[in-house]
């Protein structure tokens, strides 16, 4: 029986299935079809039968069920959504399958792979796009009507999923003519490729062996499609130059100008003309920098320094002038660049919509996650480019031992170089202008370049090939009667001479642009140069670097305030740029002055100048446009929380911002002094200084001191100079000395200290015309004198714009008489009262180095500099420029003595006031102050240095009212008001007694004043001038019914003139 049961079975469930196969077959008995769905039902009423067999089964199947994992029940969840979005994406398949091109037609539309410069770049092949066949007539295609919105694909500025959009399934009756349409119809982009026809064929030649020349198309379309893109090459592949004429010949300037910014006023002038001789257009590339420029209307490319873009978008915050924003260097993180990047990256996104900015970010040496993070860029994702091939190799080859002294160093390997290498320009990095000079004189010591006359009059550098060509010609026939004993032996036949220059941020322009200058015919060019020749320049012929590790670093301390330059060794970073100056004519070689394991110990990247500088102007510029929370602003790399906070502070104490309350929030606004200092390109504290001297003739003093200040090293430090013997260096110095103390001046002047030497100088140096020698001699920098100039002139046209005066330019100030003394030094004591310095007591117990100095920053003692006019006077206080740490010491530089009567005056701000006597003594109404005011001890900074004790104005609140009432009723605020006061029903004290406030007149009179609030003649007269009856009825319920008709015809107690009635 069990087999027979089996058996039934298989033949049951082989004739439900037979059906099926037969209709598959093409079997038209109906009997056929009909039969599958009939078993399945009877099978499925079968299940669901409450039999014993079927409550068994599903027992079990609870069991299995409930004996699953959490893990396993989620597997079998996913399986289940797998087969439903596989069926919905089938369902999807079919319906873009009904709305699809014809293959024939769709080939006819623009693609933007096919965009590309015209002759120049190659061709990226288009991929294949998955294409669904249709064999039905181009008339039956469904067309979707909806709008496309070219900037969400074009460009990345939101990172939203792609999601299918609904497609309406209306048929369209004019389906060919629109087909026509969008087939002869391209995407619109605003581009109109430019063919340059002007360029040079040798120049053309030299940019096809640049690697970064073979990406152009990658390049152009990244930059395209990408609102931001991160170009990331090798030093030498040529982004400076090569990338703004991609952007120009892809025709971007169509829409506004290219900008690239640089971190170097050099970089900034060098590129300029390079690109614009490459371009055979010099008339459309310009450069901005500080002072100078070539900016004209025909500009298509601007090179400008990161502080002169920074300024224009004080006026243009949008940049609308702009197309595309090229961000050079990005890895030196100068505080400029990481704001303008901070900020371009939400100006990016605003102008997405109407005429797009592209921002590009480049470097050969950049950290990409300080600039792809979320809070710079939220809502987009920047393209990251590589350019990996330089032109030429550099082999690196590092020292086994590193050296102990880095200059001998550089000098031996200099000579080994020059003596046993081929041909090919040196270039040397150490840290300061010193060790420039310093190794340029034993250099051309012993290889100096010496020019001679051959016996037929040619002029020939000694050593030189053509030299040595002549001399060979003489020994021919060099007679013995010719010959003198004291003549001296040539060079080393194998030696040329070497030609050395140096290269520092401080040496003038022109003496900067010999470097880009051929060498005489016969020498090898040999440049010493400061870290200012790591990026963007390309100096030519330099097959041989030499890198001592070490670089000047101005670290400064946002806490204490006191800077200083500390020799420290270089980033990996800049290792990698400086090796980089190799390699750009031919295969190079860079020799670093220390060992392998020494580079690995070195940090990674230069730490960001931000992070290291004070940041009060740059809070001022924030707030100038309207950017209120200055810590949430997206820096590349924040500064310190608390550096940006204690500049908010400094900020208000100045008054340059005001802290108020909005939407229940405290926060400091900037106010109409601060956004008229954020006009100035200064410290907010110099630029307050500039602002307080519009009065008395003092503009064009405090202009000129200002300026001098704001460049660095005008005056040649004393103890650097030098002369060819040490009799000529001493002598020098005290020449010197002996001028500047002459420049001091007498009485209120030389109470001016550093600040009038500086004075003095400027004036000097526009005597002598500016001549360098001139400057020289009198200890001054003849580039900073000029820099000065510049500034005097840019400074007065501000002060001219923002204040609406007409102040002429004077180069020549005569000599500060002392009344201008005395007022620009109390406004220098109120601009920058948080750098006053009192001088430490001797007398007391503890030992105290003599000279020493205490200021409110730092707890140490502090000195006068050695060279300051101050030195030897000491001060009791003394108002600095900066502290700087020399030695052991820490010393303050360009002092001027201060009068100790002048804090509490001029600085309230920064004064601790006592408290008002409790029982109210020594107040009184001083009419020269119009106000209240006692006796009130004063401590004047942070260390709380007692300044004795002050009239001050008492503070206002309730108290202050009732004393105000009762000197008023008293006749001492108002002189008419004391023939009243003996008629007076009760005396004016009682309006300070305890029991006042029972007294229904009393608190009439304090209510009225509180009202208007009015506590001094002069609010009482511009009320009176308003409301001649006010405080009438108040003050008559002090006196008898009687004397009131009398009282009210002398009412107010003052004479119409003065208060402002006919």
């Amino acid at each position: 029986m069990p087999s027979s049961g089996k058996l039934k079975t298989r033949k049951r469930r082989a004739d439900a299935v037979k059906p099926a196969a037969e209709l598959e077959a093409g079997d038209d008995d109906p009997n056929a079809v009909m039969l599958g769905p009939k078993k399945k039902k009877i099978k499925k009423a079968a299940d669901e039968k409450q039999t014993k067999y079927n409550l068994k089964r599903r027992a079990m199947k609870e069991r299995k069920e409930a004996k699953l994992t959490k893990k396993a029940r989620k597997q079998l969840a996913a399986v289940a959504k797998r087969k439903e979005d596989r069926q919905t994406r089938d369902e999807l398949l079919e319906e873009l399958y009904k709305v699809q091109l014809d293959p024939s037609e769709s080939a006819k539309l623009a693609s933007v792979t096919q965009l590309r410069r015209k002759k120049h770049g190659k061709t990226i092949p288009e991929k294949e796009s998955f294409v669904i066949s249709d064999e039905k007539d181009v008339g039956e295609l469904r067309v979707v009507k909806q709008k496309i919105r070219v900037a969400e694909t074009i460009h990345n500025r939101a990172r939203k999923p792609q999601l299918p959009l609904k497609q309406s399934r209306e048929v369209d009756d004019d389906l060919p003519a629109i087909i026509s349409s969008a087939t002869n119809s391209k995407a619109p982009t605003g581009l109109k490729p430019i063919v340059v026809g002007t360029r040079d064929p040798e120049i053309e030649a030299q940019r096809q062996k640049l690697p970064i020349y073979k990406e152009e198309q990658p390049i152009v379309e990244a930059i395209h499609e990408n609102l931001v893109t991160v170009v990331n090459g090798e030093t030498g592949s040529g982004k400076t130059t090569q990338i703004p004429q991609f952007l120009y010949e892809a025709g971007y300037t169509a829409l506004g100008m290219i900008g690239i910014t640089e971190p170097r006023r050099v970089a900034a002038v060098s590129m300029a003309k390079r690109v614009g001789v490459e371009l055979g257009q010099p008339d459309i590339v310009s450069y901005q920098i500080r002072f100078e420029g070539t900016r004209t209307d025909e500009t298509k490319i601007l090179f400008m320094t990161d502080g002169v873009l920074m300024k224009e978008m004080q006026t243009d915050v949008m940049l609308k002038k702009y197309s595309v924003l090229i961000i050079d260097e990005a890895h030196e993180r100068s505080m400029y660049s990481d704001v303008l990047i901070g900020m371009l990256s939400r100006i990016v996104c605003l102008r997405a919509d109407t005429n797009p900015l592209k921002l590009i970010i480049m470097s050969a040496t950049l950290r990409t996650a300080d600039f792809t993070h979320k809070k710079l860029f939220p809502t987009l994702d920047p393209r990251i480019l590589s350019v990996e091939s330089r032109q030429f190799p550099v082999t690196l080859h590092f020292e086994k031992r590193t050296p102990a002294d880095f200059l001998k160093a550089a000098f031996n390997k200099a000579c080994r170089i020059h003596e046993e290498l081929p041909a090919g320009a040196m270039l040397i990095f150490v840290p300061g202008q010193a060790d420039v000079k310093q190794l340029i004189k034993k250099l051309t010591a012993r290889y100096p370049v010496v020019y001679e006359t051959s016996k037929d009059g040619q002029k020939l550098i000694r050593g030189s090939k053509q030299w040595k060509e002549a001399r060979e010609r003489e020994l021919k026939n060099m007679k013995l009667e010719d010959f003198k004993e004291n003549s001296l032996a040539p060079p080393p036949a194998n030696c040329e001479p070497l030609y050395c220059l140096p290269l520092y941020s401080l040496l003038s322009s022109e003496k900067q642009r010999r470097v880009f200058q051929d060498s005489p015919p016969g020498t090898r060019l040999c440049v010493v140069a400061t870290n200012v020749a790591e990026t963007s320049i390309t100096i030519p012929g330099v097959r041989y670097v030499v890198d001592s590790g070490f670089e000047k670093q101005r670290r400064y301390d946002p806490v204490t305030g006191v800077s200083q330059f500390v020799l420290a060794r270089c980033s990996q970073a800049s290792a990698d740029q400086r090796s980089g100056r190799a390699g750009r004519v031919s295969a190079g070689h860079a020799y670093r002055l220390y060992s392998s394991q020494v580079y690995q110990d070195c940090q990674k990247f230069s730490r960001p100048e931000i992070l290291d500088k004070p940041a009060d102007q740059l809070v001022l510029h924030l707030k100038s446009m309207n950017i209120v929370k200055v810590v949430n602003f997206p820096f590349p790399s924040s500064p310190d929380e608390d550096a940006l906070i204690a500049a908010e502070e400094r900020l208000i104490k100045m008054e340059a911002l005001s802290v108020g309350t909005r939407n229940e929030k405290t926060e400091a606004r900037i106010t109409a002094l601060g956004k008229s200092l954020a006009v100035f390109p200064l410290a907010p504290s110099y630029a307050k200084v500039v602002a307080m001297a519009n009065q008395h003739g003092l503009m064009p003093y405090a202009i000129a001191l200002i300026a001098a200040l704001s460049v660095r090293e005008p005056m040649v430090n004393v103890a650097t100079l030098r002369g060819s013997t040490e009799a000529e260096t001493k002598q020098h110095m005290v020449n010197i000395l002996k001028l500047r103390r002459s420049w001091l001046g007498k009485n209120a002047p030389r109470r001016l200290g550093d600040l009038g030497v500086l004075l003095r100088a400027v004036s000097a140096s526009e005597k002598c015309e500016m001549i360098p020698d001139e400057c020289e001699m009198m200890g001054m920098r003849y580039k900073a004198m000029l820099e000065v100039r510049k500034m005097r002139v840019q400074l007065t046209n501000i002060v001219n714009t923002t204040f609406g005066v007409d102040a002429p330019f004077e180069p020549i100030l005569e000599p500060i008489d002392d009344q201008k003394a005395q007022m620009l030094r109390q406004v220098m004591v109120a601009c920058l009262a948080d750098r006053i310095a009192k001088r430490v007591d001797q007398t007391t117990a503890e030992e105290v180095p003599k000279g020493a100095y205490q200021c409110q920053s730092i707890k140490e003692y502090v000195f006068i500099d050695q060279t300051s006019m101050h030195f030897m006077e000491e001060p009791d206080y003394v108002l600095y420029q900066e502290i700087t740490q020399l030695g052991g010491k820490k010393c303050m530089q360009n002092v001027m003595s201060v009068d100790e009567e002048w804090l509490y005056k001029l600085a309230e701000n920064y004064c601790t006031f006592g408290a008002p006597p409790a029982d109210n003594k020594g107040v009184s109404y001083n009419p020269k102050k119009d106000a209240l005011t006692c006796s009130v001890s004063v401590a004047f900074g942070p260390c709380a240095w007692d300044l004795g004790t002050t009239e001050r104005p008492l503070p206002h609140n309730i108290n202050t009212y009732r004393l105000f009432a009762q000197c008023f009723l008293a006749g001492q605020v108002i002189p008419a008001l004391a023939e009243w006061t003996p008629k007076l029903l009760a005396p004016p004290t009682t309006m300070t007694r305890e029991w006042a406030k029972l007294q229904p007149r009393t608190e009439a009179v304090l209510n009225a004043l509180i009202r208007k609030e009015t506590l001094s003649r002069a609010a009482l007269i511009a009320v009176w001038a308003k409301e001649p009856e006010f405080l009438l009825d108040e003050v008559q319920a002090w006196l008898p019914q009687t004397l009131h008709t009398k009282f009210q015809a002398a009412w107010p107690p003052v004479d119409a003139k003065e208060a402002g009635r006919k």
